[in-house]
This record gives structure tokens, C-alpha cells and sequence, in this order.
């Protein structure tokens, strides 16, 4: 991506075709290029994204339905500790 010019990249079901390793390298890369000037947005059902090595807190979002379908997103940095966002996304896998 050229340095001047700002893109955002969107990606519904990232990891959906792509070995978790593989997955994480490719999130990584695009995270720690040094010349990368946009955003990489995905949705992911891949509980092993949920690295906080890899993102902060204000980067990850949950999305949650409601009884009547509405959909809400939930800021991980509403969570108190490191453990309540791995016990979340527990609970979302088990689901």
C-alpha cells in the first residue's frame, strides 16, 4: 500500500479459508508495516485472534443480538481485566 494514500480495508470472515497461524501472520503483518496508512477491518469467528499481544483493548469489538434481533457492539475495554475478555470469548466459542 502506498504510504500516501489512505485505504480501509474491510473483510468479512477473515479467517474463514486461512489456517490460524497463517491467519495471525497476516494480521501481524499488516499491523506492523511500517509504511501501511489505512485500517484493517474484519470480522472473525476465531477465537485465537483474541490476543491482546497483537491488539489493545479499544480494538476489539463483540457483537451481540438482542430478543428482537437488533445487533449491538460491545467495546472489549469495557471489560475489567484480561481474563474477562478471554472468559467472554470462551463463552462465545462454547456457545
Amino acid at each position: 500500500m502506498a504510504k500516501e494514500q489512505q485505504r480501509v480495508v474491510v473483510v468479512d470472515e477473515i479467517g474463514r479459508s486461512l489456517h490460524p497461524n497463517l491467519l495471525r501472520k497476516i494480521v501481524r503483518s499488516f499491523l506492523e508495516e511500517p509504511k501501511t496508512n489505512g485500517q484493517l477491518i474484519f470480522t472473525s469467528h476465531e477465537d485465537r485472534l483474541l490476543d491482546l499481544r497483537i491488539f489493545r483493548q479499544d480494538e476489539i469489538w463483540f457483537a451481540e443480538k438482542d430478543k428482537k434481533g437488533a445487533t449491538h457492539l460491545k467495546c472489549a475495554k469495557i471489560y475489567l481485566s484480561k481474563m474477562a475478555i478471554l472468559m467472554v470469548a470462551l463463552a462465545v466459542f462454547l456457545l
